[in-house]
Order: C-alpha cells, then sequence, then structure tokens
C-alpha cells in the first residue's frame, strides 16, 4: 500500500491502508445474518484491494468521440492493471471510484493528475476495502446529460436516472465524501434542498431497493446507506432554517410505527419546515404511542411513511389498523391524514384510500400541497354541513418547485 500512499501524500508516516483489520472499510463484512445476500454480487473478500475516489473539472465539455476514447483508453488501461470502478460525469465535473490492487489504483491514480483533460482533481478518500462493488466493471459509466436542451424529456430523464445511480453506489459504498460532493455539485446555488428530494435522493433510494431485490446488496448495506444519505443531507438544511409563524397549522411527521427506515418521513419533516408549518417529528415504536400523541395535541394533519427502499405492500393492512387507531385517538375531528413510501409511488392516492388515508403521495415534495389542499377540502364540507358560523385561516404560502402558492386551511370558530 506504500505506493498509494505516497502518491497521495508526501509524509512518510502515512498509515498502510492495505491493513483493513485496523480501517474502517468501505463495503461492509457479508452479515452472518444473511448468509445468502453478498453485496452487489462481490466475490471473496482480498485483503489487498485498495478503493479510491476522487472528483476534478473537465478543462473542457468533452465531446462523444472524446468521451468514447476516454473511455477505451480507461478501461484498457484498468483491464491490464486489474482495476474496477465507475465513472461519473455531471455539471462539467468528473466523479471516479476506483477499487482494485494498491499498485494498480496508484498508477491509475498518477495518470489522472497527469492527465491534461482534469482540472482541479480532488482526492475525496481512499482506503481499503473487503471486496470490490463494481467487480467485473473495468469501468461503468454515467453521464448526466444536456437535460437543459430537452426539459422533461428523455435527456432530463435519464441524467436524473445516472446521478442517481451514482450517488446510490457512493452511499452503497460509504463514501461519505464523495456523497456529500455530488449532492453539492447537483444543488443549483440559491436554491432549496429539497429541490434534490424527488430528482436525486429519492430515485437513489429506490435503486438501493432495486438492487437488494436483485441479490447485489444486504440489508445492512441499505440500511447504512440510508444512514449515509440522511446525514449528508441533514447539513444542507441547518443552514437555512425557516421558522413556524404564529397561526401556522401543526403537522405530525413520523414513519409508520416499525419501520425503520426513516429517511422518508424526514425528507417530509423538512418540506413541511421550510413552508413555514409547526412541524413535530416522532417515530413512535407502537400504534399506542402514536395514538398518545394524537390525542395529547392538536394536529391539523399527521403523514405516515413507509420505506421508500421496500414495496412494503404486506404493511398495508397493519397501516390501515394504525390511521384508524389514531382517527378514533385524535383531537381533531378533521383531522387529514397523509401516506407515502414505495408502496404509494404508482397510483397514490388509490392506494391511500385502501388503508383509510386522505391522501398518498409518491415524493415528499407533493406532501405540503396535498396536505393544504386535504385541508381546504375538510373546512369547506364542514362550513356547508355547520350551521355555526366558520372562517377560513390560511397558513403560509407553500412555496413548491414549480413556484406555485397553495393554500392550506384550518377552521376557526
Amino acid at each position: 500500500m506504500a505506493g498509494l500512499a505516497r502518491d497521495i501524500s508526501p509524509a512518510d508516516d502515512v498509515a498502510d491502508l492495505s491493513d483493513a483489520g485496523r480501517r474502517e472499510p468501505g463495503l461492509r463484512e457479508p452479515s452472518r445474518l444473511e448468509p445468502s445476500r453478498v453485496a452487489l454480487a462481490r466475490p471473496l473478500v482480498d485483503p489487498a484491494l485498495t478503493t479510491l475516489s476522487y472528483r476534478s473539472r473537465a478543462r473542457d465539455v468533452p465531446g462523444e468521440d472524446e468521451i468514447q476514447q476516454l473511455l477505451l483508453d480507461a478501461r484498457t488501461r484498468n483491464r491490464a492493471l486489474g482495476v474496477t470502478g465507475m465513472l461519473h460525469f455531471t455539471g462539467g465535473r468528473y466523479y471516479q471510484w476506483l477499487e482494485g490492487p494498491d499498485k494498480g489504483v496508484a498508477e491509475v491514480w498518477h495518470s489522472i493528475r497527469c492527465d491534461g483533460r482534469h482540472a482541479e482533481v480532488e482526492l475525496l478518500g481512499a482506503r481499503a476495502a473487503p471486496a470490490r462493488l463494481f467487480a467485473g466493471w473495468d469501468m461503468q459509466w454515467f453521464r448526466h446529460a444536456d437535460a437543459a436542451a430537452d426539459p422533461g424529456g428523455i435527456a432530463e430523464q435519464r441524467a436524473r436516472t445516472e446521478d442517481a445511480a451514482a450517488l446510490a453506489h457512493f452511499a452503497v459504498a460509504g463514501d461519505r465524501a464523495a456523497v456529500d460532493a455530488l449532492l453539492a455539485g447537483r444543488l443549483v446555488p440559491g436554491s432549496p434542498v429539497r429541490s434534490l428530494f424527488g430528482s436525486l435522493l429519492e430515485p437513489a433510494v429506490r435503486l438501493l431497493g432495486d438492487w437488494w431485490r436483485e441479490d447485489r446488496c444486504r440489508d445492512v448495506d441499505v440500511t447504512l446507506a440510508l444512514t449515509l444519505l440522511q446525514s449528508a443531507v441533514r447539513p444542507l438544511v441547518l443552514p437555512h432554517p425557516v421558522p413556524f409563524q404564529a397561526k401556522a397549522c401543526r403537522v405530525l411527521v413520523t414513519p409508520q410505527p416499525g419501520e425503520h427506515h426513516i429517511l422518508g418521513s424526514a425528507l417530509v419533516g423538512e418540506c413541511f419546515w421550510d413552508a413555514g408549518w409547526n412541524v413535530s417529528v416522532e417515530f413512535p415504536n407502537t400504534d399506542a404511542e402514536l395514538s398518545a400523541l394524537a390525542e395529547g395535541t392538536w394536529f391539523d394533519a399527521i403523514t405516515l411513511s413507509l420505506s421508500d427502499v421496500y414495496g412494503r405492500e404486506e404493511w398495508l393492512p397493519r397501516m390501515a389498523e394504525t390511521i384508524r387507531a389514531v382517527r378514533a385517538a385524535s383531537r381533531n375531528p378533521d383531522l387529514v391524514v397523509g401516506v407515502g413510501g414505495r408502496a404509494f409511488l404508482h397510483h397514490a392516492q388509490m392506494a391511500a384510500v385502501t388503508v383509510g388515508a386522505d391522501i398518498g403521495v409518491s415524493s415528499a415534495i407533493e406532501a405540503v400541497d396535498e396536505v393544504s389542499y386535504a385541508m381546504y377540502r375538510r373546512a369547506t364540507f364542514s362550513m356547508r354541513r355547520s350551521s355555526t358560523p366558520t372562517t377560513l385561516v390560511a397558513p403560509p404560502p407553500v412555496i413548491t418547485l414549480a413556484a406555485a402558492v397553495s393554500p392550506g386551511w384550518k377552521i376557526v370558530h
């Protein structure tokens, strides 16, 4: 490992990264509880395996011919050196993950640093790893296509898919620096972090579920990747808190009791907070605990989330029981209940009806508008059936990605 260490740093005391036993590995060891699942179809652990990730700026935006030549050169070289990995191009920057023998990775890294096509080459991480993430790939290629020329079209969809795939790969590899760099690179200056939810984060999370079903990663890999993504998103949100207003509606955001994938609830909570709502994010373990929350505090709405990774269709009857219990316990007879998660990705409203919810959302960024509209409908219905004069009071404006304002309402007698 000394070769790569010297190439990265001139210091004489750089530790030997090949000593995987004393280093945090980039990939987890196979779980003793799940011997049938081998992460990303990995081979047996190679104690001499090294991983390296970096990003750089392209001096010139490469054309298709140049890209194909770059890939041909990289794959030929990597195959000879026993190096595999992934190359992602987005926003004028390259993001690359390399894995292989110490000397092979060191040689590729030296070649990249001397390549005139790269500027501002920045090492994101280098460490030992127990197994390959891209076994069989001399160089897997993702490119963020020119979506601006085809907004909403195939180019944009392909760009989002490839960005999400790169993010999911970095997350499952445990490469926090690469995840941070990719998120920062895709966040347009001045845009809220929620602009990344539906276009990048949620598709990446669903890819983790796809890989799990294909036996390409284990449940423990998925859980650790979700934890990494959630911790990476949090710093992007913290610098821009939006305090709720005095007359803001109150919403309780929670995962379905028993659901340990909480990233979806965290994203929904951020959307409501960013819109100026009075938000409570809780993690009850049982229906009884959730009902106690609904009984103890007035909430205008409650959102329940299932995993964004797994379908969880078998959980829907259980969710229906939870919603019945919450409605019975709630201090608000006109409580609006919203649901989300991968089980509601397609035909969200139809699936929501089956569990007794008022609205279903396929993405966290839809939650504020959908809940607001459901509250408005409830309020107008209550006015028609009640002889008591009722005033509709609007909460803070809801700013959506489309820059539309959708009013939510609550009843004041």
